[in-house]
């Protein structure tokens, strides 16, 4: 079982004027997570959100490949190449990759591979890239007692 995380998500940041539902409705699909200015990011935190943002994440367990995720993103976005147009033109959209990488295990760093297909893509709606890499503690087993 693959232990290192990987979070692929498209993104749309700062819309001023438009609603996360009129979002969605361009795009065809539901967001996984919002933001809304001035507001908390989620009920639990205490980090107030400094803009609008609507995500949708490819994989919310963060267990498939980079080329799993980024094809299932492709694939909504390729299907409704005319709403992406209308909202990347308009607003800022990135692709947001996240490795979260553990520091006891041996496991390699996922493999992160960029295809035609995604450049081509990309460069036609004009989506920037914004990757983060996080190092975090000591992997624990779910459900270990002990642990």
């Amino acid at each position: 079982m693959i232990k290192n995380e990987l979070s692929v998500r498209f993104c749309v940041w700062e819309f001023n004027g438009k609603t996360h539902d009129e979002i969605s409705e361009v795009l065809g699909i539901k967001p996984t997570l919002t933001f809304t200015k001035g507001l908390p990011i989620e009920p639990k935190r205490v980090s107030i959100a400094r803009f609008d943002g609507w995500y949708f994440e490819a994989d919310t367990k963060r267990k498939l490949s980079f080329e799993q995720q980024i094809n299932i993103l492709l694939d909504i976005i390729e299907g409704n190449m005319e709403g992406f147009n209308i909202i990347c033109r308009k607003h800022k959209c990135e692709i947001s990759l996240a490795l979260f990488l553990y520091s006891n295990i041996d496991e390699s760093t996922p493999s992160i591979h960029l295809t035609k297909r995604y450049h081509q893509v990309m460069s036609q709606l004009d989506i920037a890239l914004d990757m983060d890499i996080i190092l975090l503690g000591d992997y624990e087993e779910e459900g270990d007692p002990d642990k």
